[in-house]
């Protein structure tokens, strides 16, 4: 994802990937960079992978931090499955930042990927930001098989294949009653 001069204070980058216990999530950023005033106070950003209980709960908090400034890092809960990239210090935009994390029983579950800037707070056209972030996010099988569905989603192609079977074999019992019923029609007509 690319992002060019963005003035809001949180960015929902990427969301409602549901890990098993062997997903794992990749977060690459590169080229990150903020438009602001020498004299602005402290800056302070973040990269939060989070998990959430459902997605009412991610809309939840995600509108409350654009509606108050909240600080989502800063909420005093204990969010010790969070994956952050802290890009708060200045000096670590030259290169760019790795973050590999794996999921085990515990922490498997739906998680958000949101862009935060704590301070200086608020919307404005003199913070804004840019940044190249390159995620990527699978769950794994037990033989290695890399999954790019989400934990919710993994059935749907066998579902996909069923239905589609079921919707060919009626499709072929219609046409099969048609003739019947044409056939049955003309010999009667003779």
């Amino acid at each position: 994802m690319h992002i060019t001069l963005q003035s809001s204070h949180v960015i929902h980058i990427a969301g409602g990937f549901g890990f098993s216990p062997t997903g794992k999530a990749s977060l690459t950023l590169e080229s990150f960079s903020i438009q602001q005033k020498e004299d602005d106070e402290k800056f302070s950003a973040f990269f939060i992978l989070r998990k959430y209980s459902t997605p009412d709960a991610f809309l939840e908090e995600y509108s409350e931090a654009l509606d108050t400034n909240k600080c989502l890092i800063e909420d005093g809960h204990d969010h010790h499955d969070d994956v952050i990239i802290d890009v708060s210090d200045q000096s670590s935009w030259a290169s760019p930042q790795q973050v590999s994390h794996p999921f085990d029983p515990s922490s498997s579950g739906l998680y958000y990927l949101i862009f935060q800037r704590c301070s200086p707070t608020g919307d404005d056209k003199h913070h804004k930001v840019s940044f190249l972030l390159n995620h990527h996010f699978a769950n794994y099988a037990e033989d290695g098989r890399e999954d790019h569905l989400s934990v919710g989603e993994q059935p749907l192609p066998t579902i996909y294949a069923i239905f589609g079977m079921l919707y060919a074999a009626a499709a072929a019992g219609w046409v099969l009653a048609v003739r019947r019923a044409k056939k049955a029609e003309f010999g009667a007509a003779s």
